[in-house]
């Protein structure tokens, strides 16, 4: 019985270290796998990129002009250009020339064939001013319904024939443009609860609302009139970013544009694109800043038709934990705003 009992302390012994070397190996090899990205990575070959000339556009089958990156504002435009730029190898471009970006895509600037694709926002044309029609902004970017008065947003390209498509969910898409609007064109800036102003937000809240709105009509209309030749392909931003499904989205946009994805190149992509300030930090989130400002029912009241237009199902239960938020918001302002009032003097 004695020795039964050593063997039996024996063989938990064993068991444990056996247990232990196994998950040291697994640490160790996370690690191998963690530095190796960042090796491999480091070669100059995978941030290498190429202004696209018109010998190699046609000699890579690239047609003669770039499709749009097409994008509400706060949709993640400018991480999935990142994306682009390192995955092709090739450089993007827009009409906008936003400065505070230029450190990150040279070509910034470019409006033409020399990039593999040119980021755009519904309703946002330079060189036209004020409120911009439907019909204008289509007839100006795609030449549908064009007439004498249009003006192509690329004179050296002319209307576009192409769009990738980068949807977001509005909430987030609301709250990160807000941010952006707040801080004068800065993509990294994260606003904080000290300095949030109820009032301020609610109001560019419904407006940033009615804007992603009237955008997603937008898309449906151009959609609807160019749903053969494969004139556009539609994407979420969370599946370009979500762990299980990045990868094999980021190789599909390639191939809408022609582009042979490389594997190793497309892990690099990520790798590479998270290393660039171009993405901001949370110091709140976007249901926390709407119920503080008490604007979930009209929001979401906004909100619901283009939520369930391109499949964000999750509408019924985000007001509902709205709605819980907010009245908690407002019972603790109310129990703060008591206790002042009675506190002695």
């Amino acid at each position: 019985l004695f020795g039964e009992r050593i063997a039996g302390k024996l063989f938990v012994m064993m068991m444990m270290i056996c247990f232990g070397m196994v998950l040291a190996a697994l640490l160790s090899l996370r690690n191998c796998d963690s530095q190796s990205i960042e090796e491999i990575c480091s070669n100059p070959a995978f941030s290498k990129r190429e202004v696209l000339t018109k010998e190699r556009r046609k000699a890579n089958g690239f047609g003669e002009k770039p499709p749009l990156l097409w994008s509400i504002p706060g949709s993640g435009n400018t991480f999935t250009r990142a994306l682009l730029e390192y995955s092709s190898g090739y450089y993007t471009g827009t009409p906008y020339n936003d400065s505070s970006l230029s450190q990150f895509f040279p070509l910034e600037h470019k409006c033409d064939d020399s990039v593999i694709a040119i980021k755009l926002h519904p309703f946002i044309l330079k060189g036209r001013k004020g409120f911009i029609t439907s019909a204008e902004y289509l007839s100006d970017v795609f030449g549908m319904h064009a007439t004498n008065e249009t003006a192509a947003v690329c004179p050296e390209i002319g209307y576009f024939d192409r769009a990738v498509i980068i949807i977001r969910h509005p909430i987030d898409s609301i709250w990160a443009e807000y941010q952006r609007r707040l801080s004068r064109g800065n993509h990294t800036y994260s606003l904080t609860l000290d300095e949030f102003s109820p009032t301020r937000f609610q109001t560019q809240a419904l407006f940033l609302a009615t804007q992603f709105s009237h955008a997603t009509t937008l898309f449906i209309q151009f959609m609807g009139d160019n749903n053969e030749d494969n004139h556009y392909l539609l994407e979420r931003f969370e599946r370009l970013t979500d762990t299980y499904t990045r990868y094999e989205v980021l190789t599909k946009v390639l191939s809408y544009l022609g582009v042979h994805a490389d594997s190793q190149r497309v892990k690099c992509a990520f790798h590479l694109a998270g290393k660039l300030a171009i993405r901001r930090k949370r110091n709140m989130q976007a249901l926390e800043a709407i119920a503080l400002s008490s604007s979930c029912i009209p929001l979401f009241k906004i909100l619901e038709k283009p939520m369930k237009r391109f499949g964000y199902d999750d509408y019924g239960s985000l007001l509902k934990e709205c709605m819980t938020l907010q009245v908690q918001y407002k019972r603790e302002a109310s129990s703060k705003t008591s206790i002042v009032t009675t506190s002695p003097k």
